[in-house]
């Protein structure tokens, strides 16, 4: 453990948490600290302030938390979301986090998508405000890497990382900023220190938490549920299905079994479908339901957390073939609550993590070929996830979680 960063924090009455987006962790997080905070930090009120799906869901959390609801109008999220470039964008977020947390008189604000406010909060004006700032830092550049082996490659993936060391010591010029969260990546966390705000080293490691099952979760009927056959190897994609996260690369792999293979496997989609990949999926879906032997059901929606469980519980393999794997991945924790293996990526910070802790098989996730070959070993060989699995869930509760951004006290890789 280090010594706490989060000082102003513990130390606040009127707490804010701001998000303009409501989909995936973005609500979890939010969850985890309404459910914690009243432990946590008794004389504290969170003001949750959200768009309005995610006020809905958060609601019975709020009551008992006694938390003070602030639900975003649909036109204002619309207009944020709807900026042309990063840097419109990051300033309307905060213009917007700004006037909420001025009007409430709020002692401190917790931005729980700090990337998007990095360009705004260098500027002098952000500076004096009358409140102090924290926030979740997703897909630190660190440890960003070619995804493939041609010179284009290294220099955009160099311009990027340039970029992306500029504006986050942009933003670390603020001394509003009392702590800065990474999720999972001591090393990410110990790198920015030294190297972007070496004076202050206000980043931390941030447990990426896990719910913990409700009594009565199980694997229940998953293969009933989804009308698998069941002699088939059940894969199944979950969570948000998007580009970023592979899902095209896992459509082309299972293209790529032979017939005899295909027969022996079941793929399962379920989670929201990401528009900008909506029609693509849709295609290579019925692509594999026509031309090829592999079973597939699709359930594009939001899943609750009891459906969720059920699916991975349920499953034989969980895929997740990310694209950009600098950050953590929540899915992780989930497949080793429910002793699932995963077939990821070599690459990044999640390859590390699921080589460390014998989560499953890594692959070059950019290949449909070596994906395609997981996927043969998961049906002949089987994927077996490891004893140190039930380690990375120790650390990673969501009590653990609200304790380090409310007390800000915990270091976790």
């Amino acid at each position: 453990m280090r010594e706490s960063k989060g000082a102003g924090v513990a130390g606040s009455e009127r707490i804010m948490l701001f998000n303009t987006q409501s989909t995936g962790h973005h609500a979890e997080h939010v969850e985890h600290l309404l459910r914690h905070c009243q432990e946590l930090r008794p004389s504290a009120q969170l003001i949750p302030v959200v768009p309005p799906e995610m006020a809905e869901n958060i609601q019975d959390d709020a009551e008992r938390a006694r938390a003070q609801i602030e639900v975003l109008d649909g036109d204002e999220v619309q207009h944020v979301h709807s900026q042309q470039s990063r840097w419109r964008r990051s300033i309307a977020e905060w213009t917007l986090a700004e006037t909420y947390a001025r009007r409430l008189g709020v002692d401190h604000c917790v931005l729980l998508d700090l990337n998007w406010f990095q360009f705004a909060l260098g500027f002098s004006s952000a500076h004096d405000i009358p409140f102090t700032l924290s926030g979740i830092y997703f897909f630190p550049f660190v440890r960003l890497t070619p995804r493939e082996h041609s010179g284009i490659e290294y220099v955009r993936q160099g311009a990027r990382y340039v970029r992306k060391w500029v504006v986050a010591g942009w933003m670390m010029r603020n001394p509003k900023i009392e702590s800065v969260f990474v999720l999972n990546d001591p090393t990410a966390a110990e790198w920015l220190n030294e190297r972007v705000d070496s004076s202050a080293r206000r980043v931390e490691s941030l447990p990426d938490p896990v719910f913990a099952l409700e009594n009565g979760e199980t694997a229940g009927d998953f293969r009933e549920t989804y009308e698998l056959d069941q002699d088939r190897h059940a894969f199944l994609f979950a969570g948000t299905i998007s580009r970023r996260k592979g899902v095209i690369q896992t459509l082309k792999a299972f293209q790529k079994l032979e017939a005899d293979e295909q027969r022996r496997c079941s793929l399962v989609l379920a989670g929201r479908l990401v528009d900008e990949v909506a029609d693509d999926v849709m295609l290579r879906v019925e692509h594999l339901r026509q031309k090829t032997e592999v079973e597939v059901r699709t359930e594009f929606r939001f899943l609750s957390d009891a459906e969720l469980h059920q699916a991975l519980a349920g499953c034989d393999a969980i895929l997740a073939p990310y694209q950009r794997t600098e950050g953590s991945s929540g899915l992780l924790g989930h497949a080793a609550q429910v002793q699932s293996p995963v077939i990821g990526p070599r690459r990044g910070l999640i390859g590390e993590l699921i080589d460390r802790y014998e989560l499953g098989m890594t692959v070059d996730a950019t290949r449909n070929e070596d994906v395609a070959r997981a996927l043969r070993v998961a049906v002949t060989e089987g994927i077996r996830i490891g004893d140190r699995s039930k380690e990375y869930t120790r650390d990673r509760t969501p009590k653990r979680f609200a304790e380090c951004i409310l007390s800000g006290d915990l270091v976790v890789g």
